[in-house]
């Protein structure tokens, strides 16, 4: 009876995510300057370190799809700017991807001051 309940909703909170905790993130790492970061978001995976990286990826702030480390270290930096991601599962169910991108590339703004 859950499963239909997943499959039928579009976006879930943090919160209502039913994921484990894997012990490292998939796609929220974050890169040092004068790495290949053009490169790594292009692919959709990566968090700004500088205000430069986080120009680049306000630029195009979709992301790859997340685990629930990654959710957590999503939700610290929406959390900060008052936002609050939603998410949606992906077919398999093991992953999710964030809905609400353009709030995610707010609170970027937001903690780089840009």
């Amino acid at each position: 009876m859950e499963i239909k309940e997943t499959i039928t909703r579009t976006s879930f909170s943090a919160a209502e995510l039913t994921l484990t905790l894997d012990g490292y993130r998939l796609n929220t790492l974050e890169y040092a300057p004068r790495e290949h970061y053009k490169f790594i978001r292009s692919i959709g995976r990566g968090l700004p370190s500088t205000a430069a990286q986080a120009r680049h990826f306000v630029a195009k702030p979709n992301m790859d799809v997340l685990n629930m480390d990654d959710v957590h270290a999503i939700e610290a930096i929406m959390n900060a700017a008052g936002l609050q991601g939603r998410y949606q599962y992906t077919k398999s169910g093991r992953w999710v991807r964030l809905v609400n991108s353009c709030d995610f590339a707010k609170a970027i703004k937001v903690k780089f001051g840009i």
